[in-house]
Formats: C-alpha cells, structure tokens, sequence
C-alpha cells in the first residue's frame, strides 16, 4: 500500500511520523515534496497528529520546521528518530 493511501486512512487522533531528508525535503534536488506535505496538511485538517521524526542536528531541524511552516504544515511535536507507534513515513520505507 502506498503511503498517501495509509495517510488518507488515518483517523482523528493517529499519529503520523514523518522524516524530512529525502522524504519531505529532497535534500540532492533542493526541493519540496509538495504531494507528501499537501497530504500532510489533509490530514492535519481532519485530526491527525503529524510529528516531525528526525535524525537531524538541531539548527538544520528548526529551520526545516520554519521552511515547511511558511508552507503550511505544522508540527504537533518534533522529535529524534526512535521508534513510536504510529505510521512512519522515511525516504528508505513506510512502517508501522
């Protein structure tokens, strides 16, 4: 099943875990993933908890959370990659 499907079955509530190197912002490219945030954003929209989940160091962290703020999607939490249940959508999978 593909992640945008998984985010669209996600219920008022569910906690969305998403990563931003390579998966929100393609890091080589220079670029947004607008279909990932614009899903992100619906799901906001009806109740769904989104956490930024991340590996990154803590100036690159604040302002990728400032960059895709000014685009819209917002962070309930900001937290360092461990594992949480929940949807996790990363570059390398999507899991449980």
């Amino acid at each position: 099943m593909r992640a945008y499907e998984r985010i669209e079955g996600l219920k008022p509530g569910e906690t969305i875990y998403v990563d931003y190197h390579d998966t929100l912002f393609f890091v080589h490219e220079h670029r947004f993933n607008w279909p990932l945030i614009r899903a992100l954003r619906l799901a906001c929209g009806r109740g769904v908890k989104v956490v930024l989940w991340t590996g990154g160091d803590y100036w690159e962290t604040i302002e990728m959370v400032e960059r895709l703020g000014c685009r819209g999607l917002r962070f309930d939490d900001v937290m360092p990659a461990v594992w949480k249940p929940g949807l996790i959508v990363d570059d390398v999978a999507v899991g449980v």
